[in-house]
């Protein structure tokens, strides 16, 4: 579209050539001009990329059902600040580090905290904890004792720690250990596609045959 407006500019200044041209009538302004409006859109793009918010697809099904595989989502990073977050709330964070994969988790647990688990059930400073949003589904993983019975673990300054909606099937801080403030990376705010998915086998963790469209996920908050 722009080089559509250039050109039809140019064709209409060269129509009326006997007609003293303005300086910007000029061919060379007109190549300005779009290599001007190219660079401001691509910048633009990146600043909202960076600043405002930035489309994610969310593999897996550690977030199931709250968010399921290959939803498309919005991360909202212009409120980043990490001192929003609550106990909780559903954030964006790199797995393990800046360079490392990034995934969705529920923040369960702030600086100061005592987070201990017996059974599968949260305990938080001493209370068992009624998470409504929590699912135990498919066989106990009883290879991995950490994800069922966990030590009391205080919460060191400057991190929090997070856990899948989906227990048995998530990869979160009872393997990890609290995550650094500094590898929050932004909070999903709304879904904005999303498709069923059938999994081949019950350890399957991420890939899958697509089925119908959710449309009554389509809009759905996670804020």
């Amino acid at each position: 579209m722009p080089c559509y407006f250039a050109l039809d500019a140019y064709r209409l200044a060269i129509m009326h050539r006997y007609e003293p041209l303005k300086r910007y009538q000029r061919w060379w302004f007109y190549v300005l001009v779009l290599i001007g409006f190219s660079f401001a859109a691509d910048y633009t793009v990146l600043l909202i990329r960076t600043a405002v918010a930035e489309m994610f697809v969310v593999p897996g099904r550690a977030m199931w059902p709250t968010i399921k595989h290959n939803d498309r989502i919005v991360v909202d990073k212009f409120w980043k600040d990490v001192s929003n977050v609550k106990r909780g709330d559903v954030v964006v964070v790199y797995r393990e580090g800046p360079s490392s994969e990034l995934v969705n988790l529920r923040v369960v647990a702030l600086p100061g905290d005592t987070v201990e688990i017996k059974d599968e059930q949260l305990i938080l400073n001493g209370l068992e904890v009624i998470e409504r949003y929590a699912e135990l589904k498919g066989d106990k993983p009883l290879y991995i004792p950490k994800l069922i019975n966990q030590d009391p673990v205080t919460i060191p300054a400057g991190s929090f720690y997070v856990l899948g909606d989906n227990r048995r099937f998530a990869l979160d801080s009872r393997l990890l250990g609290p995550i650094p403030f500094a590898d929050f990376y932004g909070f999903p705010s709304v879904i904005y596609w999303s498709r069923d998915y059938e999994f081949h086998g019950a350890d399957e963790y991420s890939e899958g045959t697509p089925g119908r469209i959710r449309w009554d996920r389509i809009g759905t908050r996670l804020d």
